[in-house]
Parts: structure tokens; sequence; C-alpha cells
């Protein structure tokens, strides 16, 4: 599967894809709590719960943003999560 995350000034969406076909949406995270990797991660952690997915069936993540200051970490916490790749 392969999580996809739009990281926009105030909000994060993100989106879940297996092949071609997205698998879950809709969820919207706030920008501000993913300042740090570990913000980040339990953040995700809880995204994945709500979708009742394991980060372990992850082969990778697409990480859109506008927010400079904010993809190190969360590419920090998605790798701490699962260790695919991150684009």
């Amino acid at each position: 599967m392969l999580l996809a995350l739009d990281v926009g000034n105030t909000r994060v969406t993100a989106g879940l894809f297996q092949a071609e076909t997205l698998k879950r949406s809709g969820r919207r995270l706030p920008t501000q709590e993913l300042s740090s990797s570990s913000r980040a991660e339990r953040v995700l952690r809880r995204l994945f719960r709500s979708w009742s997915i394991s980060p372990a069936q992850l082969s990778g993540s697409i990480l859109s943003s506008v927010v400079p200051q904010v993809v190190a970490p969360l590419r920090a916490g998605l790798r701490g999560l699962s260790r695919s790749k991150v684009w």
C-alpha cells in the first residue's frame, strides 16, 4: 500500500492506495502537530489505527508539501513507522 500526504499550511490530507485503488481517504491532520519527528510519528500512528491498518503494510509514501519546515520531521516519522521509502 502507498500513503499519499498533501501538506498544506493548516492541514495535511491523507489517502491510502492499494495498486490504483484509493482504499482510505479524507483524513485531515493539523499541520502544526508535525513539528517534530516524534509528534509526527504519534499522529501517523493514530491515523493508521483509525484506518485499522498496520504501518508495516506500507510499501512507500508520497509527500507533497508547501510547508518546508515539516518535511524532515514528517519523513522521519514515516520512516520510524514503516521503514518504507518516502518520495
